[in-house]
């Protein structure tokens, strides 16, 4: 124990991007606390094949001890400046090597017996204390997006384009929002109620995959989810194909894009085409510190090697609900960011009514993405915490673990999990009351100015709460998740709801021809308010799954995108979803129903053998860690 646990402190002191004393006390509890137990399983070793105990057994327990330390400290550098995507065991396959050669090769006495009491005696203390919550950080608060930070408008560029005449245009994009959730009559959102009534609207749109970066890249782009081929977050937007903010840009229009997802980053070239494209997204050092040690101890600690995956994750998310307390001022980072957005939009809105250049402005709301968080305006305005069952009151309110753990327990039949996904779903749509009180601000903004101006209003996905047993997002594509919110309203465009199902790669085409501009050529959305055809042949896709919408049928296959893809295709799930909208009857496997799923099978294949192949954007250990956050 004395051996393993001293040697432990090198790599507590040593860790990549968290070296020296920071947030040491966390480090410790990872590192040096399971280097203690693993040095007692050595002594137990050492007796068991030793037959006495003595000063050499004592040396082999004390040395092979501090060489399964040392393989951690040797392994997590080798992890670091490696960063293997198939390959991660270099603690666990060099902790065999030292630990064998010491075994083998050792010539060394061990210190003192009271030395190593000392140090036993010290590090178990230590580990005792700081495991019970001692010292708990009572001011992990959020570090805001600073707004007299803000990027500065440029100067005009100088172009022959006369554009005074256009009009404005705001795509404004809420993440996770699904779509019935501002239909529903409880959920107060006066300010997107009075945009539906003055606009065109359908009851939802369609979404093209489950997750944020691939349904912005068709919502940027105008293209389809086959063709550009992002099919997760770890994709990029191909620079063949022209961006609506590039298009925009060449019509001599002023672009502005905010985001407040960690997903829509600068790597991913989401951003390409406008003049200032900036990330709110923001959070304390000290919390980025410690999920950057959950995130990276997987592979680098030995507590991550012996206690993989999910037990891994339950152990380390309890070591930080101990070590960081609750914040209990209604506050949190996903309301704040929105508080952000909604301030820095106000703020360059009021650069651009200061000219006479048209703009195009894309934001984006993180909330009501979990967790969920609403701020006080909205809190308990649908949600009562009693409604939530005792055994989920300690996994803190809103939380990643929470809508997890009521994931899994739903698949057991558990109704106390049902209970608390009613109680989560109400907690979601207060944050969605929330992003209205944003909107409303924003859009009085607009009135004022008496500029004509384009608003299109949709989201990237939407959110499940028991749904087919599941919680969360990005893990089928059942309705809840692919059907989103769209409004459009602006000069021209007809008051009521329009049957016809837009389309996420609509909203390039539809905006730029309501501009008088030309769509680029690779953008192959259409123009939403012509369009007659109400039922229009569609795809919706992630790196697991496809799906394929016409007539009023919907077929789920599996698949593998590859340059085999359209020969991973297999069947799955079949839904007349004009009836079954919820998705309950599986008609798969009915005889009468084999020619239609043939028949949509052969088109499918069809359109994936002519799609594109996937690109990666460059993903740091931050970038991998900031989507594991996010529940990807």
């Amino acid at each position: 124990m004395a051996g393993a646990s001293a040697f432990a402190w090198l790599q507590l002191l040593l860790y990549p991007h968290l070296g020296g004393l920071l947030i040491w006390d966390m480090k410790f509890v990872a590192i040096v606390g399971p280097a203690l137990i693993m040095g007692f399983l050595f002594g137990i070793g050492s007796l068991l094949f030793s037959k006495r105990l003595n000063r050499e057994s004592e040396a082999l327990a004390f040395w092979a001890a501090s060489a399964a330390s040392m393989a951690a400290v040797v392994g997590m550098w080798l992890t670091e400046w490696f960063a293997p995507d198939n390959f991660n065991d270099f603690v666990s396959i060099l902790g065999l090597l030292f630990v064998g050669l010491v075994s083998f090769k050792f010539r060394w006495g061990a210190p003192r017996r009271k030395v190593r009491v000392a140090i036993c005696f010290v590090n178990a203390t230590l580990f005792a204390l700081l495991l019970t919550g001692l010292w708990s950080y009572n001011n992990a608060e959020f570090e805001y997006y600073d707004l007299n930070q803000r990027p500065k408008l440029p100067k005009v560029e100088s172009n022959l384009i006369s554009t005074n005449d256009k009009p404005d245009v705001f795509v404004i994009s809420v993440d996770t929002l699904r779509a019935d959730s501002i239909l529903e009559e409880k959920v107060l959102v006066p300010a997107l109620d009075a945009l539906r009534e003055k606009g065109a609207w359908a009851q939802y749109g369609l979404a093209p995959a489950p997750a944020t970066l691939p349904s912005h890249v068709s919502m940027l782009s105008g293209t389809g989810i086959l063709t550009h081929a992002t099919y997760s977050n770890e994709g990029i937007l191909p620079n063949r194909f022209p961006t609506l903010a590039e298009v925009y840009r060449h019509a001599g229009y002023r672009t502005i894009g905010i985001a407040s997802n960690g997903v829509l980053r600068a790597e991913t070239d989401v951003g390409r085409g406008f003049e200032i494209f900036e990330n709110v997204t923001a959070e304390s050092s000290l919390n980025h510190s410690v999920k950057s040690l959950m995130w990276s101890g997987s592979a680098m600690t030995w507590l991550g090697r012996l206690g993989r995956g999910q037990l891994y994750r339950a152990v380390f998310l309890s070591l930080i609900q101990r070590r960081i307390a609750k914040q209990h001022d209604g506050g949190g980072a996903h309301e704040r960011n929105g508080e952000v957005a909604r301030d820095i939009t106000l703020a360059y809105l009021d650069d651009v009514y200061k000219e006479d250049s048209p703009f195009f402005y894309f934001l984006h709301f993180m909330d009501p993405h979990q967790p969920y968080t609403p701020p006080p305006s909205t809190a308990g305005a649908l949600s009562d915490s009693k409604n939530l069952p005792e055994q989920y009151r300690k996994m803190g309110d809103g939380s990643l673990l929470l809508a997890r753990q009521v994931g899994a327990d739903i698949e057991l039949g558990s109704q106390d999990a049902g209970k608390a996904a009613k109680y989560l779903h109400n907690v979601y749509r207060e944050e969605i009351m929330f992003v209205d009180e944003c909107l409303e601000k924003i859009f009085e903004r607009i009135r004022i100015s008496g500029r004509p101006t384009y608003i299109l209003f949709t989201s990237d996905h939407g959110e499940q709460f028991g749904e087919h047993s599941l919680m969360l997002h990005n893990n089928s594509l059942y309705e809840p998740l692919l059907r989103v919110p769209f409004i459009l309203a602006g000069p021209g465009v007809p008051a009521g709801e329009i049957l016809t199902t837009p389309h996420l790669e609509d909203i390039a085409t539809t905006l730029l021809l309501a501009c008088g501009l030309s769509p680029a050529p690779t953008m192959a959305g259409q123009d939403w308010l012509s369009v007659k055809e109400a039922a229009r042949a569609y795809v919706s896709a992630n790196e697991q799954i496809i799906a394929f919408y016409l007539g009023g049928w919907k077929l789920i296959c599996d698949w593998l995108p590859g340059p085999e893809q359209a020969d991973s295709l297999r069947p799955r799930e079949l839904f007349h979803i004009a009836t079954d909208p919820a998705e309950e009857s599986n008609l798969i496997a009915e005889p009468e129903q084999e020619n239609r799923t043939a028949s949509l099978l052969s088109q499918l294949k069809e359109r994936v053998a002519a799609g594109g192949l996937a690109e990666r954007a460059e993903m740091s250990a931050e970038d991998r860690q900031m989507l594991d956050e996010l529940g990807y």
